[in-house]
């Protein structure tokens, strides 16, 4: 078992879930492209963390850009 790509993946999941949840609000459907996202994280680590899988990100939600920051 790879508990750091599952704490990983635990993240993207959690930033994909509240995409969704925001497209949803602003009724946004995710086959329409969005030029850019933003994932604003208070913990730096776990921000570098989420960042080695911002293509999975990216491509759930149907963004063309990822942006992080604290």
């Amino acid at each position: 078992r790879d508990e750091v790509l599952e704490g990983q993946m635990a993240m993207v999941m959690s930033a994909v879930e509240q995409g969704r949840t925001l497209r949803a609000e602003y009724k946004l459907k995710n086959r329409q492209p969005l030029a850019k996202m933003y994932v604003v994280c208070d913990d730096e680590k776990l921000l570098a963390n989420i960042q080695t899988l911002e293509s999975l990100i990216s491509d759930e939600l149907n963004v063309r850009a990822v942006e992080f920051g604290t």
